[in-house]
């Protein structure tokens, strides 16, 4: 639809007598109009969601029917805002979504009003596909690995078998959002987001990946073969990501960090352990890769063979603030209603 007359319809929208406020901030927060979803109505719906579970099922009713609409800058706005709320709602936004079945069904949304309409579809498509992994992983593990890149610390093994592979899932539909044509200002806000978001999820996946080596030569066959899975896709997102954060450099005045590929040496010594496995050998573990027994007589690789992958501390603490800088911190909740009398 042209630009004017996807003003006028929305604008009808918006004229409509809707019952409820949270409508009206949700169609005015995602209106047909070129800029992000104004700041002063996002944060409504952040406060209508701390509100209980009515207010929650609402927003999520209007939003859900704004994804419906045809125009792809309604749209993308829709999806930003459901991004924002992923970070600042109430929890109970997630947990309604948790029990619904698919939430952005926009696998073939298209816009062909104009060939940058069909350019932006495409970007849409692949943006709703990480936010419904995004809702699917919480799903399957109730756990949110963007918000707090701290969740993949200290688990079991059979705990990193069970949650690194949906982490990378999550991580992977990140990154297939990843373009060189950004050239609009709804567009730099979501990349902003997903940037944001890259770097836990990434993180996570690190720690993950270190507790998978550290106990690596001293699994069975099976355990090791997942392990190596594991890591073969670890290798692969670390460069991806580092491709993504290269391009965002020369596009956004953001601070990332400087990563580094993750070591190809260590991927022989773990193909070699499962050979020796599978033969029925008992494994040979190269001198650079020999075990140093610790304190706690668990089995751990040299740091010198981590180098490469480790994330340190204030890299990690410098890279949130720079990004979401433009974003006033959440409204507190709502204070509880006073005692009847």
């Amino acid at each position: 639809m042209s630009n004017t007359w996807g003003k006028v319809l929305d604008q009808a929208s918006i004229i409509k007598k809707y019952a409820s406020e949270v409508d009206v901030a949700v169609i005015k927060a995602t209106r047909h109009k070129m800029c992000i979803p104004k700041e002063k109505h996002v944060r409504k719906l952040i406060v209508y969601s701390h509100e209980g579970s009515g207010q929650v099922q609402a927003a999520v009713h209007q939003l859900m029917k704004r994804l419906e609409q045809p125009d792809w800058i309604i749209v993308l706005k829709t999806l930003c805002v459901f991004h924002r709320l992923f970070k600042d709602a109430d929890p109970g936004f997630l947990e309604d979504l948790r029990w619904r079945g698919t939430i952005f069904p926009l696998s073939r949304f298209t816009d062909m009003t104009s060939p940058d309409s069909h350019y932006q579809s495409a970007f849409i498509r692949k943006y709703s596909q990480y936010l419904e992994e995004k809702v699917i992983l919480y799903r399957e593990l109730k756990a949110e690995f963007e918000k707090d890149g701290t969740l993949c610390k200290n688990l079991s093994i059979e705990d990193c078998f069970v949650k690194i592979p949906k982490l990378q899932r999550q991580l992977d539909a990140l990154l297939s959002c990843h373009t060189n044509e950004i050239n609009n200002v709804l567009i730099v806000h979501a990349y902003e987001m997903l940037l944001r978001d890259s770097f836990k999820l990434y993180r996570g996946l690190n720690d993950g990946v270190i507790t998978i080596l550290e106990h690596y030569f001293t699994m069975d066959r099976k355990s090791a073969n997942k392990g190596l899975e594991i890591y073969k896709g670890f290798m692969r997102q670390t460069t991806a990501i580092i491709a993504l954060y290269d391009s965002s450099r020369r596009r956004f005045t953001i601070e990332l960090p400087e990563l580094k590929s993750a070591p190809m040496t260590l991927v022989e010594a773990l193909e070699e352990y499962v050979r020796d496995l599978e033969e029925g050998r008992t494994p040979q573990v190269q001198p650079a890769h020999q075990l140093s027994p610790q304190a706690s007589g668990k089995a751990k690789i040299p740091d010198n063979n981590l180098q490469s992958p480790i994330i340190t501390p204030n890299l990690i603490d410098g890279f949130d603030d720079p990004v979401h800088a433009h974003h006033p911190p959440p409204p507190p909740p709502p204070p509880p209603p006073p005692p009847p009398p």
